[in-house]
């Protein structure tokens, strides 16, 4: 049998087991896999009930902003240099046109002045 075959087999016998189906009966259905099942699903099992529970959607974002904030506080945003102000950002374009354009202009005064 295919892992993945035996993957969906294992998820349903532990939904049925879930659901509370004896376990005799959800191997009687898988006569096949039933030894692997017989080791794998008290597993299963154990995991779900131990399993953490999920905090509510409103809960998480509320947490996820404290967890920011608290981030911000312990680093604080740097101020970007002049530097960066100056060659960064997506300026890069407009910075080296205005160098060409100073760069042409430059050559068109000497060669005026050389003529």
């Amino acid at each position: 049998m295919k892992p993945i075959e035996f993957a969906d087999i294992l998820d349903q016998c532990l939904e049925r087991l879930a659901a509370g189906e004896p376990l005799t009966q959800i191997l009687a259905d898988y006569p096949d896999e039933a030894a692997e099942l017989r080791e794998l699903l008290p597993l299963g099992q154990a995991y779900q009930v131990n399993r953490a529970p999920l905090a509510a959607p409103a809960r998480q974002s509320q947490g996820k902003q404290l967890m920011l904030a608290a981030v911000d506080e312990i680093y604080p945003a740097v101020a970007p240099s002049w530097w960066h102000w100056f060659f960064g950002g997506g300026r890069q374009v407009v910075v080296a046109g205005a160098g060409l354009a100073l760069v042409a202009l430059f050559a068109v005064i000497v060669w005026t002045n050389n003529r």
